[in-house]
């Protein structure tokens, strides 16, 4: 019956998402959602009590979901994982969300920069000028660095990431909920998107970087309005 009733839910409620071929994207970020994954450990709670003892009544439905606002969705992960999205929880959702869009503003700018990074040509002016105005101080390190390693260009977009962190994300780091940024950015539509669009120009870009160019805020905005069709 269960699984009949979200058969229904799925094909009566959900039915212009399944025609036009995104319903998967739905499932998609609503399993990653913390109010879905409350509810699947109250769920899971729930199975495992009734069978020892049945409620004496059945809970009503918005009884049942505020009892899932209760629950910690991090109960059946890892310890690790467990720690890591716990940290959530040592700073308010603004500052949180407000750090989450930051995050994503420095990761869309090392995508965008990671073909000139990993050239071997010299780096686009119009590219080290961008980065010196959006991270000052990380291109002089950087020839540094090139100088005393020879795989400098194939970690390119990793270091200028570590590089916001340490520099960016200094209270979030020593504040103990770095982890909760990364974990929130991983799931993010925009994020998602913004990497495959990333890849895409990788590989048309794999020949030659483009002459000029692109600039990064038109590079961004193509990248919110990438969607990567299937074939």
């Amino acid at each position: 019956m269960a699984l009949r009733l979200e058969d229904w839910i799925c094909d009566n409620i959900f039915d212009v998402a399944k025609q036009e071929g995104w319903f998967f994207a739905v499932t998609y970020y609503a399993v990653r959602d913390p109010r879905y994954l409350r509810a699947e450990v109250c769920w899971s709670e729930s199975v495992k009590n009734w069978k020892k003892a049945k409620p004496i009544q059945y809970p009503s439905f918005e009884e049942w979901k505020a009892s899932t606002a209760q629950c910690d969705e991090t109960s059946h992960l890892t310890a690790r994982e467990r720690k890591a999205r716990s940290s959530a929880k040592l700073v308010h959702p603004n500052r949180l969300a407000e750090a989450v869009a930051s995050y994503m503003d420095y990761e869309a700018l090392a995508y965008w920069a990671r073909p000139a990074l990993e050239s071997s040509s010299l780096l686009p002016t119009d590219v080290a000028r961008e980065i010196e105005r959006r991270c000052p101080g990380y291109l002089p390190l950087r020839s540094t660095v090139s100088e005393q390693t020879s795989s400098d260009s194939a970690q390119g977009w990793e270091r200028l990431m570590l590089w916001t962190g340490d520099h960016f994300f200094q209270d979030a780091k020593s504040e103990g909920w770095f982890d909760a940024i990364l974990i929130q950015v991983r799931n993010h539509p925009r994020a998602i998107r913004t990497m495959e669009f990333a890849d895409h120009c990788d590989k048309v870009w794999s020949s030659k970087l483009p002459e000029p160019y692109p600039p990064f805020a038109d590079w961004r905005r193509e990248a919110d309005l990438y969607v990567e069709l299937p074939g």
